[in-house]
């Protein structure tokens, strides 16, 4: 447990997921997947970031953002061939959208971001570290660099709705961490 609702676990089946909880996950072949269980629908949002592009569900992508239903079909999906400076803010916020959070009270937001930027930090801590693929460790060397670098959060939107105040909470969330 990295927080209350947020957990670093080393094989996917190994525990049972609750709702309104986030869990970062190795995987034996190499894909590293961030996954918050929502509430309503009872479905999973995640980020899947592969060591290769032929291990993506499309052959084409190093990470991925879907929503998973109950029964393992992915209801919605977007892929990205690379991480790279100009998408690293449009995953995230494609993954805040399939996570709801435009829909969540302020103090479910504030205890979401706060847990998931303390797990992506506490993650490149682990002893797992060296198990993480390139494409997640090329998403944290983004994210961190430009916190690091830009004094305000990003302008991002994503399907009509702005994420620039949730983004700029996150931002917030992982400055507090300065040896990440």
């Amino acid at each position: 447990m990295v927080t209350a609702n947020w957990s670093i676990i080393s094989n996917e089946g190994s525990f049972d997921k609750k709702e309104e909880s986030g869990y970062l996950v190795f995987s034996k072949d190499g894909t590293f997947s961030i996954i918050y269980n929502k509430k309503d629908p009872k479905e999973e949002a995640r980020i899947e970031f592969y060591s290769s592009k032929e291990k993506s569900t499309d052959k084409k992508s190093v990470c991925e953002c879907k929503v998973t239903t109950p029964s393992g079909e992915d209801r919605v999906k977007k892929g990205f061939p690379d991480v790279t400076a100009s998408n690293v803010w449009e995953i995230v916020s494609i993954f805040f959208d399939f996570c709801d959070l435009e829909k969540a009270q302020k103090n479910e937001v504030d205890k979401f971001l706060m847990g998931f930027s303390k797990s992506i930090q506490e993650v490149n801590k682990s002893e797992d570290k060296d198990q993480l693929p390139a494409s997640f460790k090329v998403f944290y060397k983004y994210i961190k660099d430009w916190t690091k670098n830009t004094p305000k959060a990003p302008s991002v939107s994503h399907d009509s709705y702005n994420f620039e105040s949730i983004i700029k909470k996150f931002v917030e969330y992982l400055k507090t961490d300065k040896s990440a």
